[in-house]
């Protein structure tokens, strides 16, 4: 397993060592072998770590930018294009080619929360600007990857897997959301954003979450509907576009890894 986990707290009701303590338990949940590299920040408010898939060897899913002091913990599948990296030398002066990951504190800094629309791939992700002690949690448009959080009165935490937020221990009471169990029971799946634990929620598609203090802004950054507009290609183009697509996508995965 891989993915990622955060605390932010929102209040002084929980000490650095109740939140350290959670932080733990959580993280262990993500543990598949113990040989994966697992990474993490944190300071008196934030608790963010993940842990990398198993056949990687070097952690690039995690990226602080002391430069920008900007951290990146992204879970899944990233890439940026060629025409983005080239901005992005230019701008900040980069001289080597790096994996995709290494580009995501320098697209957020370009871009602000508009970078997610530059890159391609299934990925969560979570950015930490350390200068304005500002979070945030964002998904790609399809939110190909399950990601969960729970908005308490004390802190914000959200988990790859749902396991990881109820061991934290910082649900007061852990009861089933008879609606969704409902709504899967009539329609095979759930309706909404919920889930089967009441006050536990999915990231749904193409949204993000801001954390700034108290503060929480959820809102939904792109749209199927913003497609309606392009001219649908023919039958026999759309057979031809099909196959390019696939091989493109497939080849970015290649190039991914070692070993297939």
């Amino acid at each position: 397993m891989s993915g990622i986990v955060g605390i932010i707290n929102k209040s002084d009701k929980l000490s650095k060592k109740e939140l350290e303590s959670a932080f733990e338990s959580m993280i262990q949940e993500l543990f598949f072998d113990h040989f994966q590299l697992r990474n993490m920040f944190s300071n008196d408010n934030i608790f963010i770590g993940n842990f990398a898939p198993v056949y990687v060897k070097e952690n690039s899913h995690f990226q602080h930018n002391k430069a920008l002091q900007l951290c990146a913990f992204i879970d899944g599948l990233v890439f940026v294009d060629e025409h983005e990296r080239e901005i992005l030398k230019k701008s900040y002066d980069i001289s080597a080619k790096l994996d995709d990951c290494f580009y995501v504190p320098y697209l957020y800094e370009y871009y602000k929360d508009e970078f997610i629309k530059h890159i391609t791939g299934c990925h969560n992700m979570f950015i930490y600007d350390e200068n304005k002690h500002e979070s945030l949690l964002i998904n790609d448009r399809l939110g190909f990857l399950p990601l969960y959080y729970c908005d308490l009165e004390s802190c914000f935490i959200f988990a790859s897997k749902i396991e990881a937020i109820l061991s934290s221990g910082l649900i007061p009471s852990i009861n089933a959301d008879q609606v969704t169990i409902a709504e899967h029971l009539l329609f095979n799946y759930p309706l909404s954003d919920h889930t089967y634990i009441k006050n536990i929620y999915t990231l749904s598609n193409a949204e993000s979450i801001k954390i700034y203090r108290n503060n929480i802004e959820k809102k939904k950054y792109w749209s199927i509907s913003e497609l309606f507009d392009y001219n649908p290609a023919g039958k026999k183009e759309s057979l031809e576009l099909l196959d390019q697509g696939l091989k493109q996508a497939m080849n970015k995965i290649v190039s991914k890894h070692d070993k297939i």
